[in-house]
């Protein structure tokens, strides 16, 4: 089991819990963003709170899953929370922050979406605007999030294909340079499928990366989605692992 100086020093919000969902220990980061709570559910919006409750279970294996934080300047906060048992008694929750823009144009998009289907009113209009917003869905869709000196995580969201990849490419690559990140980890939790040009571009991505020196992780592969990444690791030297929060507590 982790002692408490083992979080004081992690660049994301993480709890040590018990069944009760008492704080027993968190991060300096956890102590900067939220307000003193001594329950994990204190810190959380209302409608998160059950949520939290149901999810954070030793019985649950359920998928991470996002829950809405309320910040120390009561500020709304949108994070995906993972959690590991170390045993039935002891839990070790990770909150992992979303990019607020793309969380803000995805609703966007969603709303230009409905308004399509119910009327035909100024189409054109709407499709260039729908078209734009894609754009920056797209090049949202792999925010590079410094975790320390060494490493990077980058989720990847929804639908892998060609013009996705061709977008966040150069973004991720570029990131990764100015951030001279030793190990990036690559968390596919959120992604949707991923067709055989993406997968292309995705393996030119781990490619360019390795030339470059850099070590790869893999995490929160879908089984749907193994049997088509298995090609890449043959070639590539990536580790794999079932989640996030199991290549971060692993690593650090």
């Amino acid at each position: 089991m982790k002692q408490a100086h083992d979080y004081e020093d992690w660049p994301l919000p993480i709890f040590q819990l018990n069944r009760n969902l008492t704080i027993l220990a968190s991060s300096k980061q956890a102590r900067h963003i939220f307000k003193e709570s001594p329950v994990f559910t204190g810190l959380l919006e209302e409608g998160s709170r059950q949520k939290a409750v149901e999810f954070l279970n030793p019985a649950n294996v359920a998928e991470p899953i996002e829950l809405t934080f309320i910040s120390i300047d009561g500020e709304l906060l949108v994070m995906d929370v993972y959690c590991k048992w170390e045993s039935g008694d002891i839990a070790n929750a990770i909150a992992v922050p979303k990019d607020r823009q793309f969380a803000r144009v995805s609703k966007q998009l969603t709303h230009l979406r409905t308004r399509l289907s119910e009327t035909n009113y100024d189409l054109l209009l709407e499709k260039e605007r729908t078209d734009a917003l894609l754009q920056n869905v797209r090049e949202l869709s792999a925010p590079c999030i410094k975790l320390d000196h060494q490493r990077l995580l980058i989720p990847l969201f929804g639908l892998i294909d060609l013009q996705k990849m061709e977008t966040v490419m150069p973004r991720i690559l570029e990131s990764v340079y100015r951030h001279d990140g030793q190990t990036v980890i690559f968390d596919l939790t959120a992604m949707d499928d991923i067709d055989n040009d993406g997968l292309v571009q995705l393996k030119a991505l781990f490619q360019s990366l390795s030339i470059m020196g850099i070590t790869i992780s893999i995490s929160g592969v879908h089984p749907k989605h193994a049997k088509r990444l298995h090609e890449l690791n043959t070639s590539l030297h990536a580790t794999f692992a079932v989640s996030l929060q199991d290549v971060l507590l692993n690593e650090h």
